[in-house]
């Protein structure tokens, strides 16, 4: 049976907070990734086939956040980013939710990774920024509005 319900996709409603900032400005298309970097299991087979697998207990995240180049949150973030070179204590609680469903991701510490680079152009520019967690909760849902 075909679902009666059509579903609201609203990047407004996608909140994103990195610490004290709630960021704005999103980038057009993709503009938040949440990426594990490795496998949650590893499964091995051993000389006689049979197979065993084990938790890696992989719970961090790599994040990737691109925003446009006029958002206040670059300047936002940066004084983060440079504040935490200086004194480290940059380790910041990150949360991603979508209020129009169910998909969350939520860090206590999380961490900006490296400065964007720099660019300039005669046109619009987005800058992307690398985060890194401790460990933490992803749960890919649905819109349910």
């Amino acid at each position: 049976m075909i679902d009666p319900i059509v579903r609201t996709i609203d990047p407004k409603l996608v909140i994103v907070t990195m610490g004290p900032i709630l960021i704005t400005g999103y980038a057009p298309d993709t503009f938040l990734t949440v990426a594990t970097e490795d496998d949650f299991f590893e499964k091995v087979r051993g000389a006689d086939g049979s197979v065993e697998r084990y938790a890696k207990n992989v719970f961090d995240a790599m994040i990737t956040l691109t925003l446009l180049g006029t958002s206040m949150a670059n300047e936002l973030l940066m004084i983060l980013h440079e504040s935490d070179k200086l004194t480290n204590l940059g380790k910041v609680p990150f949360l991603m939710k979508d209020l129009l469903g169910t998909t969350l991701a939520a860090f206590p510490q999380a961490w900006i990774k490296k400065t964007p680079d720099l660019e300039t152009s005669s046109s619009a520019i987005t800058r992307e920024w690398t985060i890194d967690t401790g460990p933490g909760v992803v749960h890919i849902g649905t819109n349910i509005l």
